[in-house]
């Protein structure tokens, strides 16, 4: 029989050749020795693959699991966005965990992940309320952003609560002049028409991050606005490195410019790289509109819903989108999706009290 350490040496060697099958099922039997030690003894720096290998035999034996190969499999199936298949095991988490707030941060980002805005933010408020300590799972980012707060920012800018959602967000500024969160608010005010603040906003986290998004919505809005300096812009982000977040608005700034083959292969490009996922359908459903290919836009916007598109903010107030909504199978494809989201919110809040 292997060792413990012989055992924990060979999962971290296949892990780092890439060999996550293999891995796990060594690690499955180092687990069996000393599941707390195996965890702490695993790679820190070990790729979502392993875990999603690990996976099925760890939820084939729920039931005999300790706690943190538990807490483990929850954080995996979130990373899968298997939401609904997640809630029945974060469950039984909350039962073991009674007055911990890991489960209710878990029941938060499973039900912003279903599109339960509402159900999420309730779950934010308890744990506001609690007098435990929130461990919460969302990533702390590099610049100071409570993630906590952000979360909840997320869910009211979802829900259209626009009053609570400005008063939240101006005093994270009060305490933190972050420039993502200059920038969140400046979408926000983009969707709610309010392009001079919105321009300010960008302006000044472009002053402090001088990033591709920031000079992006900067020129977004001199466009909107009628200036002629939003052509500097989109020259100047032509030019900014590739990143993922600038590879994502390229194809809008091609179609700004009236370079509808560049667009159109940006848009193809960035598909590529992220294939079968919502947010390239979105991408490209946003695309199509902008250049008055409906049909398309129509059929991309319903692959982004079938592969978990479930924001709502997106869908109401998305300037590429308008001509989509303007026209009559592009408006009931939206409208019948909100319907249903937030009916299924509703649904959902009911059974939450």
């Amino acid at each position: 029989m292997d060792s413990f350490a012989n055992l924990m040496n060979r999962t971290n060697l296949l892990v780092g050749k890439g060999q996550f099958d293999s891995a796990a099922l060594v690690f499955l039997k180092a687990l069996d020795i000393n599941a707390e030690a195996a965890w702490d003894s695993l790679w820190n720096q070990t790729p979502w693959e392993f875990y999603v290998a690990l996976l099925p035999p760890q939820l084939n034996r729920w039931n005999r699991l300790p706690l943190r190969s538990k807490i483990v499999s929850v954080r995996t199936l979130l990373y899968l966005r298997d939401f609904e298949y997640a809630l029945p095991f974060i469950a039984d988490l909350a039962r073991l965990l009674p007055k911990h707030n890991l489960p209710l941060e878990f029941f938060a980002k499973t039900h912003a992940g279903m599109g339960h805005f509402y159900c999420a933010l309730q779950y934010v408020e308890r744990i506001e309320n609690s007098s435990f300590f929130p461990e919460f799972e969302f990533p702390v980012s590099g610049d100071g952003i409570n993630s906590l707060k952000l979360f909840k920012l997320d869910a009211l800018f979802e829900l259209g609560d626009d009053d609570t959602f400005e008063r939240c967000i101006d005093e994270e500024l009060f305490d933190n002049r972050n420039p993502s969160l200059l920038l969140y608010k400046s979408f926000w005010l983009r969707n709610i028409g309010r392009y001079e603040e919105g321009l300010a906003l960008a302006e000044d986290s472009f002053a402090l991050s001088s990033s591709s998004q920031a000079l992006f919505q900067r020129g977004w809005f001199l466009r909107a606005l009628g200036d002629p300096r939003a052509d500097a812009d989109f020259r100047t982000f032509l030019a900014m490195p590739s990143s993922p977040t600038h590879d994502y608005y390229l194809p809008f700034v091609h179609c700004y410019l009236g370079q509808r083959e560049n667009a159109c292969q940006a848009m193809l490009d960035y598909f590529v790289a992220n294939p079968d996922s919502y947010q390239g359908y979105y991408l490209c459903a946003e695309i199509y509109s902008l250049l008055g290919d409906i049909p398309m836009a129509v059929d991309c916007l319903e692959q982004a819903f079938r592969n978990g598109l479930v924001s709502r903010a997106g869908l109401y107030a998305d300037p590429s989108l308008q001509p989509l909504l303007a026209d009559p199978e592009g408006s009931v494809l939206i409208r019948s999706h909100l319907h249903s989201l937030e009916q299924s919110d509703l649904l959902c809040a009911r059974n939450f009290f």
